[in-house]
């Protein structure tokens, strides 16, 4: 995918979402395996997804936030629904009570929703993806 050009800002969003949600799996991933955030199932890192606690179409303030997704397998993710009272609680537990409510408070804050800030950020985690390669 184009990382320096795309001709829209859907075209934009799809390059940084696949840059960020292989970050977000290969950076949980233990000898290539990641442990689901919500029903503890172990799979291969390439085989689940990058689950958003609050849901990236409703909160686009947070869609790119390391504290608001982590790797979650297809079943919670996407037959349950993302769980999301699950993976709240599984933040609260990692990260500590005041995480969670901050990831509320930045979905209140307004949001840029910009070709050139999506594609710095389909950038940043490409580079962080392959520093873990």
């Amino acid at each position: 995918m184009g990382l320096h050009r795309s001709k829209n800002i859907t075209a934009a969003r799809r390059t940084a979402d696949e840059w960020f949600g292989k970050y977000i799996r290969k950076s949980h991933a233990d000898n290539g395996r990641c442990e689901c955030i919500t029903c503890g199932k172990i799979e291969d890192w390439q085989k689940v997804d990058a689950g958003h606690c609050l849901e990236k179409m409703s909160f686009p303030q947070v869609r790119y936030n390391e504290t608001n997704v982590h790797p979650q397998c297809k079943g919670c993710n996407m037959a349950e629904n993302g769980k999301a009272a699950i993976h709240a609680q599984a933040i609260t537990e990692l990260y500590g009570t005041w995480q969670l409510e901050e990831l509320i408070r930045l979905c209140d804050q307004p949001h840029v929703n910009d070709k050139e800030r999506v594609m710095r950020i389909a950038r940043e985690y490409k580079r962080k993806y392959e520093e873990l390669c």
